[in-house]
């Protein structure tokens, strides 16, 4: 589970281990083919980590957060990921959506 603790560290052990998985479906690639380096949450949720076990934004109860990440993979695969970015982000995002609820 991710809560504002690891939003607060920075990080997740669960993320260092799923987001290979995401990365590969996005890729188009083998999970062994890909890696995951300087995994990173990023976000300026108001509040975060003022006390332990609080959601940040407290009007609804989300966590809104982004993920900065290194990749090495198969080159044709990275360079198809570089030159449609969006088209990229999107496949990571839906592949989030549909298998880590």
């Amino acid at each position: 589970d991710l809560n504002s603790a690891h939003l607060a560290a920075g990080t997740s052990a669960a993320l260092d281990t799923i987001v290979p998985h995401l990365l590969a479906s996005a890729l188009g690639a083998e999970v062994s083919e890909v890696g995951a380096h300087k995994v990173a949450i990023i976000t300026d949720a108001p509040g975060l980590g003022a006390q332990p076990g609080e959601l940040a934004g407290q009007g609804s109860g989300i966590l809104h957060f982004d993920l900065a990440f290194e990749i090495c993979g198969p080159a044709a695969a990275l360079q198809d990921a570089v030159s449609d970015k969006r088209g990229f982000e999107h496949r990571f995002a839906r592949t989030a959506a549909e298998k880590y609820e």
